[in-house]
């Protein structure tokens, strides 16, 4: 097996990685339809924009969006970049400009983080060695997994959340049985590189995300109420590339590993969808889901907890049924959906 090897990921759905921050109404503007990021530093330094420098200032306070305090044609000589704007998004900007969440960007270059893959990846691993157990052919290892599951979902699902007195993780139960020379090191048994870099305009859209509480109020048989953000997105039929490289004693290919990544994400698929849901049918390889609406070891653990039928609901698990479901566009597409593919060499 090769020390590494290259993976294409393809995006499906729109993927929203944050990087933390937010775009306020002073940073951005419409035009011509086009979501436009002002370049602060620059428009500061332009002697044009000393006459409403205090009232810009003053404006931090008030909210007032910066195309009211600006000329537009001094703003386009000042523009960071510009992104494509869904309809949905573009009508919400302008009943009600509000704060933007940005994706995590490297010196203003847009990429998908190698934590993101690596940590949709543990929570697809998490799902098939503690089902594997409870499948095993020797009773006594049966019975040991119910008793590890039961563990982990009354405890918590977090990765580093104790269990059995406190002398074991989710992450020892787990990467223990995956081998390699850092056994039990969630950093050593897999390193996956950020992928490459793309100017925003290139890949980014701005969408207007519905965070829908599809289960509603507990206990009041009220539907729950819907949120709304404003995020950039990478667009779908965008393409990136990364590096995979697997701990030689770990006892996974890479064709191996991205099997169970997909097997695992199918079944994530199949229960996420909502009525009216629009996104598009999903390819049968090389599913995988990340950043915001993805989920994590919660949901690997729910889907776990289904299919050893133990009930999830029951009191005392903290392991419920998503409440919500993150949405993009009136067409209820799903966040996060993308496809890896190991790039074969010459």
């Amino acid at each position: 097996m090769p020390d590494s090897f290259a993976v294409k990921l393809s995006v499906l759905t729109p993927i929203h990685i944050g990087s933390g921050q937010e775009l306020t109404r002073l940073d951005y503007f419409l035009d011509s339809g086009k979501f436009c990021v002002v370049d602060t530093d620059a428009l500061f330094r332009d002697p044009g924009f000393a006459p409403m420098r205090e009232a810009y200032l003053k404006s931090a306070t008030s909210g007032e969006p910066i195309a009211k305090l600006v000329p537009p044609a001094l703003l386009r000589q000042h523009i960071s970049y510009r992104l494509g704007v869904s309809p949905y998004a573009k009508a919400e900007v302008e009943r009600s400009p509000t704060q933007v969440k940005t994706c995590i960007k490297s010196a203003g270059r847009v990429y998908i983080p190698g934590s993101s893959v690596k940590g949709a990846m543990l929570s697809a691993l998490c799902w098939k060695v503690l089902r594997d157990g409870w499948l095993h052919e020797d009773e006594g290892k049966r019975n040991m997994a119910r008793i590890q599951i039961e563990q982990l979902l009354l405890q918590d699902s977090r990765p580093d959340a104790r269990s059995y007195g406190g002398e074991a993780t989710l992450l020892d139960t787990v990467l223990s049985r995956l081998g390699g020379r850092g056994e039990g090191k969630f950093t050593h048994w897999l390193d996956i590189t950020d992928t490459d870099l793309k100017a925003p305009s290139d890949c980014l859209g701005l969408s207007l995300a519905d965070v829908k509480n599809a289960s509603g109020t507990a206990g009041t048989g009220r539907p729950g109420k819907n949120l709304k953000l404003l995020c950039e997105t990478v667009q779908a039929n965008k393409e990136f590339t990364l590096q995979l490289k697997l701990d030689p004693d770990l006892k996974l290919t890479p064709e191996t590993l991205l099997a169970i990544v997909n097997d695992f994400y199918q079944r994530v698929a199949a229960r996420d969808r909502i009525q009216g849901d629009a996104t598009p049918e999903l390819p049968s390889a090389g599913l995988i889901r990340l950043g915001q609406g993805s989920g994590a070891f919660a949901t690997s653990l729910l889907v776990l907890a289904r299919e050893t039928e133990l009930d999830a609901g029951r009191d005392g698990y903290r392991v419920r049924a998503p409440k919500s479901r993150k949405r993009v566009g009136a067409g209820n597409v799903a966040l996060g959906w993308a496809q890896m593919e190991i790039v074969k060499s010459e």
